[in-house]
């Protein structure tokens, strides 16, 4: 998958996908949690929208998330340092 990991969320050493909610090791890149779609408020959903959602059930369910590759960060007077 290639969604936009810097809109997730980050506790306790886990990054969280904003739009799969897949689940990663922010220290390993381990994949800890699929893909997920679970929507608060989902049944306020137009029907045709919900329809459509279905029909992606199965492509969904076919989906997997692969490790991630970290990357060393020093960390500094509050700053947060990638190391390419």
């Amino acid at each position: 998958m290639n969604a936009p990991l810097d809109m997730g969320t980050f506790r306790s050493g886990v990054l969280k996908c904003p739009q799969h909610n897949a689940v990663f090791d922010a220290r390993t890149g381990e994949v800890r949690g699929q893909p997920v779609m679970a929507m608060q408020g989902i049944h306020k959903l137009p029907k045709e929208l919900m329809e459509a959602m279905v029909k992606m059930g199965p492509i969904m369910a076919r989906i997997e998330s692969r490790p991630l590759n970290p990357l060393p960060v020093a960390v500094s007077n509050g700053s947060v340092r990638v190391l390419v």
